[in-house]
Parts: structure tokens; sequence; C-alpha cells
């Protein structure tokens, strides 16, 4: 009985927990887009978006928390941040949120600037298996999937840990869990940034040019 009760205590408590990380990641990117808005990031302003991560530990180890938490402490080791380290922040949160920082014009409709696996790699299809997430601009999924099988690769509707590449259509999914990124998305940064797995994140027009 009693284990009964500690199972479904801990199924609660794994709820709410993950109620609380969703919910400080749509926050921070509502705060990094305010912060840029203005398309200057200041001294400040950095600080405050670093102590606010620093309050919010729940979510430190799940993207885009943790790379701006990386980023911050880097920066702020030396206890200033230096007029590169703003711009490199300014563009690190505008790639992160979507936003440009060049011009007033903001593409709504377009995918945010992911942090796609640098340098884009050879796409190799045999025995790989691939996923798809947000809409493609290019072909229905079923068409894409039907594309890896014929060339020997394996298409996945669900993502898990066995998938090699995760290809993210260019239009931006509005069911998305957060503004600028969905659950796929959010696992495979995951399982890559916590245990080590070489998962592959591509835009969809890099995984057309090896059709």
């Amino acid at each position: 009985m009693n284990r009964k009760v500690d199972f479904i205590t801990d199924r609660v408590f794994n709820f709410c927990l993950s109620d609380v990380v969703d919910r400080q990641v749509d926050e921070l990117i509502g705060l990094c887009k305010g912060v840029i808005a203005d398309r200057v990031i200041t001294e400040s302003e950095a600080k405050y978006i670093l102590k606010w991560l620093e309050n919010n530990k729940e979510s430190l180890n799940m993207y885009p928390n943790n790379i701006i938490y990386d980023r911050l402490s880097v920066m702020f080791a030396d206890g200033v941040l230096d007029e590169e380290e703003k711009k490199d922040l300014l563009n690190l949160l505008a790639d992160i949120t979507g936003e440009r920082v060049d011009s007033d014009y903001s593409l709504h409709n377009l995918s945010a600037r992911l942090p796609y696996t640098n340098p884009l790699p050879e796409i190799e299809y045999e025995g790989r298996v691939f996923c798809f997430t947000g809409q493609l601009a290019s072909m229905p999924r079923s068409k894409a999937a039907k594309i890896v099988e014929q060339k020997g690769g394996i298409f996945k509707k669900d993502f898990s840990k066995q998938v090699n590449y995760l290809v993210v259509g260019i239009i931006s999914n509005p069911n998305w869990k957060h503004s600028t990124h969905g659950r796929k998305i959010e696992k495979a940064l995951t399982y890559i940034n916590n245990e080590g797995l070489d998962i592959k994140i591509i835009p969809e027009e890099h995984w057309i040019r090896f059709i």
C-alpha cells in the first residue's frame, strides 16, 4: 500500500515539476524578447537575467535556459560585461528567440534560429533514424517519410534517443510547446547536452540538399 502511495506521490511531484520547468522556459523566452526589443542590452539587464536564472534553478538543465546561464556565467566571471560580450549576448538571445537585431522587420512565421548542429553534417541514410518537427515548406511530411525510407533510412513519427537526425521544418509549428521550439527539439537538446548523444539537428533546407 505504501509503495502505491509513494508511486502516486512521485508521479504528482514529477508532473508538477514539469509544469514549473515549462513555465520557467516560457518566462525566460519572454524576458529575453523584452530585453532585446530595443536592440541594445545593458550590463544591468544581463545581470538581471542571470539573477533570474539563479532563482529559477529547476529549469537550468533545459534549453534555452542552460545555454543562456552558461554563457552569462562565463561572461560575468570577471565581474563585468564589456562591449564585445554585450554584442555576443544580444546575438545569442536573438538567435534563441528568433528576433532580428538588424531590422524592425520580424519574420513571425519562420522558425526561430535554433542551435543547429555546427557545422552542418553530411547526411547518411542507410540504417539512420530520421524524425521531423515543424511544418515542412518543401513537401508534406508523408512524402518526406517515403523519401527517407526509399533511401534506406528509418522514419519515426515520435522522437526518441535512437534518432540520428532531427529535421526542423522552415515554418514554425503554432502548436510548439514554447514559442521558439517544441518538445522534440527540447528533448534532442537535453539528450545532447546532458547525455552526450550524437543527435544531429538540421534545418529542412540542408536535408533537401541530400535527397
